[in-house]
């Protein structure tokens, strides 16, 4: 007998069946669901991984501060020395910059030029000046803004603030003892568009606290201790400074 294999029979589960184009469609149908609640989830997971950066940030910030106040008998560096010069802002006694006559500066790993706590003009040298804003930088924000850096500190923490911040020790400074409860505290926080933190709540204000993290905000407190939990809803900037009369 001859065989060919022309003549042997296969098992019909054996022969190809093409996807007619309903089943194509639900397979399309399935994917873009997935797709859809997957997407929202990774963003959200992205956006946690920023916000521990942020937090690492003003850990870092913090260990600046410390060794200001350890050269400078506990003072805390005023937010604002006031005048007009750049110099009179607190990051510029704490970082790297031409300040004339500034001896307060290597505190925090960021070099500042003049102006460049702001993109002013032009705007192509943002991403230059968000490098060199280093750890002052908040890796959450991706949008060019008039201050490269993100980080303000707490305006109630100035009570006694001095005027110079090259007459260290004298009337008028606030010293790390003068804070009565430091874990409650904010030091550092993330205002809207400015150098410091005024109020929690206000929609437009500069100086208003922002909450970019999942709408939450990140804040380190004297102690050293950063948190991710601020929210509008109570008036924790203020409440939290209670200081020694």
């Amino acid at each position: 007998m001859k065989n060919s294999l022309s003549s042997i029979k296969r098992p019909a589960a054996c022969l190809l069946k093409a996807f007619t184009l309903i089943e194509l469609l639900v397979v399309i149908s399935i994917i873009s669901i997935l797709i859809s609640i997957l997407l929202p989830a990774l963003a959200k997971s992205r956006e946690s991984a920023r916000t521990i950066l942020c937090a690492i940030n003003l850990k870092q910030c913090h260990l600046g501060f410390v060794n200001y106040m350890s050269d400078f008998k506990g003072t805390i560096p005023a937010y604002n020395t006031g005048g007009s010069s750049l110099c009179r802002w607190w990051n510029y006694k704490l970082t790297q910059n031409p300040c004339e006559g500034s001896k307060l500066n290597g505190y925090i790993n960021a070099f500042l030029t003049s102006g460049y706590h702001r993109y002013a003009n032009p705007i192509t040298l943002y991403s230059q000046y968000r490098a060199e804003a280093g750890i002052l930088a908040c890796p959450s924000v991706v949008d060019p803004k008039p201050y490269v850096m993100d980080y303000g500190m707490n305006e109630f923490l100035k009570e006694r603030a001095g005027i110079h911040y090259d007459s260290i020790g004298s009337i008028g400074y606030l010293k790390m003892d003068d804070v009565l409860k430091a874990s409650d505290a904010v030091l550092l926080g993330e205002p809207r568009n400015t150098l410091y933190l005024s109020t929690v709540n206000d929609p437009v204000a500069a100086s208003a606290a922002i909450y970019r993290h999942n709408s939450k905000g990140n804040a380190v407190y004297v102690d050293g201790h950063a948190s991710t939990s601020l929210d509008p809803g109570t008036d924790w900037l203020r409440m939290s400074v209670s200081l020694r009369p």
